[in-house]
């Protein structure tokens, strides 16, 4: 195997050849404006089909894997190697062929704080306030996607930490961001949570009565972020992968009844919608296949 530099191609002997690209090539070819504009319109259009999902340990070491197929053009399978962060995404065509490795770690972020904020962008909803819950990877996202969807919002963000946005992604503006240390008689109504935090236990929101909330932290059986209500009373429950959402997010589980809707379902209506995003593969695919078209 012969490799010949930056987003060129890999000779393996007769078989086709593949395009690597590197995380700074995906950032110059997708600006984060494509990426929310990728995932609205595949969201809308419903032609993306999910395919499987697989974790697995040993020791300290661990690996996951969640695929996807773009209509009848293309598969492929992105791949998280040890530590939330680092990420590949493998893109075949119809018949087989390798095309692109694609290093994933700034689309998986961003493509996540777009899913969380989707809704009321689909529908045309008019949104005046933002609260981020956390500020690492996805909190520090939700403010670039924020920035992009709802430029007139006001956006707030909240750490145990008290810290401003602590990742530099492409359109994050820290200057439009203030502090929320909890609530206070001006500050109970959002009209947009999103919760992006390793936590088990339910965050400081009990107060607060948004209309939309996006979940991005709580999609594992042993994290909770929401507080008990919130998932009992809301009008709608959606997720980018619903029949997973409904296993694996802890604060669904132990619901007597749940029915969580596609996000490309989700409607305006009286009451809260809360979206889980648990990580479809195939809009993983869909976004490293644009970059690899777009290099």
């Amino acid at each position: 195997m012969t490799y010949c530099g930056r987003a060129e191609r890999v000779d393996l002997h007769a078989r086709p050849c593949f395009s690597y690209l590197r995380e700074e090539e995906v950032r110059e070819v997708v600006p984060p404006g494509d990426i929310c504009a990728a995932v609205a319109t595949v969201m809308r259009a419903g032609d993306l089909q999910p395919g499987f999902v697989a974790e697995a340990c040993h020791g300290g070491l661990s690996i996951g894997a969640r695929s996807g197929f773009v209509g009848h053009d293309a598969f492929g399978m992105k791949i998280r190697a040890g530590a939330e962060g680092r990420y590949l995404t493998l893109v075949w065509d119809g018949d087989g062929h390798l095309d692109a490795v694609v290093e994933s770690t700034y689309l998986t972020y961003l493509r996540t704080a777009a899913l969380l904020m989707l809704v009321p962008y689909l529908h045309g909803v008019s949104v005046s306030r933002i609260l981020i819950m956390g500020t690492g990877r996805v909190g520090s996202a939700c403010c670039s996607v924020a920035n992009i969807w709802y430029p007139a919002a006001q956006v707030y963000v909240w750490s145990r930490s008290a810290d401003l946005p602590r990742v530099g992604w492409p359109g994050l503006d820290r200057s439009a961001v203030r502090i929320w240390t909890g609530p206070t008689i001006r500050q109970t109504d959002f009209d947009i949570v999103t919760t992006c935090t390793p936590a088990r236990e339910p965050l400081p929101l009990r107060h607060l009565r948004p209309r939309y909330v996006g979940v991005a932290g709580a999609v594992r059986p042993d994290r909770r972020e929401l507080p008990d209500q919130w998932p009992r009373q809301a009008a709608q429950l959606c997720s980018d992968l619903p029949a997973r959402a409904i296993v694996t997010c802890g604060d669904l589980i132990g619901m007597p009844t749940v029915a969580v809707r596609s996000l490309g379902e989700a409607r305006v209506m009286a009451g809260s919608c809360i979206t889980f995003v648990c990580g479809n593969g195939a809009i993983d695919t869909h976004l490293a296949w644009r970059a690899w078209n777009c290099k």
